[in-house]
């Protein structure tokens, strides 16, 4: 299966693309995805394994779920999480779940800052978070701003769509709609699209009624387009 045909429904993205939609510089996306070697001060060299294990057909891009994941992944370590304890997490849900290719997308998972926990709901179903390492119960939410910018499917339970702005901006990255690249909520216009066009001279009302774009959808597209070039 090429990967024109595998990004239908999933969405493709090149390492590039995905360091770019996520903030990060596309060396490290790499290194996350295929791996890397590393040299002990004893001069052994040993490999770390990869954080985000693509399935087969996507050696050399990633599908939406792994855009999520390394999105994940990004967050976790913005929160002082380190890379031996996400992998531990990433090693225990998938040990939990049937299909563990995409753990960190599988679970609504937040952080306190050292450690990962996953939504648990007790006999009274009040909430607690579980931490994913040590299993000790946890109540902090820090990246509940993350898990708001995903929806999830209700069967799979996992993610099926991002709003990198929040709910409440119309841009939304979503594997079903143009192979998954950044688009407009309502028209699905992409947003580099949009961004070209104002970069070419065009206003917001010309190019509102050129592509039939409602002007908030417009500003949105432009506002995100503007925040990925600042990465």
């Amino acid at each position: 299966m090429d990967h024109l045909t595998s990004a239908l429904g999933t969405g493709i993205y090149s390492v590039p693309e995905t360091a770019r939609l996520v903030g990060l510089q596309p060396q490290r996306v790499r290194r996350w995805v295929k791996g890397y070697e590393y040299r002990l001060a004893s001069g052994v060299t040993r490999r770390a394994e990869p954080l985000v294990k693509r399935e087969v057909g996507f050696e050399h891009a990633l599908n939406f779920l792994d855009l999520v994941e390394v999105r994940f992944v990004s967050a976790f370590l913005a929160h002082g999480v380190s890379i031996h304890t996400i992998r531990k997490v990433i090693e225990k849900i998938a040990a939990r779940v049937e299909s563990p290719t995409y753990p960190l997308t599988t679970h609504r998972l937040v952080t306190d800052g050292t450690s990962i926990m996953e939504r648990v709901a007790d006999d009274c179903r009040r909430e607690h978070l579980v931490d994913m390492v040590d299993d000790q119960v946890m109540i902090r939410k820090i990246i509940e701003p993350l898990l708001a910018q995903l929806d999830y499917d209700v069967t799979t339970e996992q993610a099926r769509a991002w709003f990198p702005m929040g709910k409440k901006k119309p841009v939304v990255i979503d594997p079903a709609r143009s192979m998954g690249e950044p688009v407009t909520q309502t028209t699905g216009v992409p947003t580099r699209i949009i961004y070209a066009a104002k970069l070419s001279g065009q206003s917001i009302a010309e190019i509102s009624n050129w592509y039939d774009v409602p002007r908030a959808e417009v500003m949105a597209s432009i506002a995100f387009e503007k925040s990925l070039a600042k990465n």
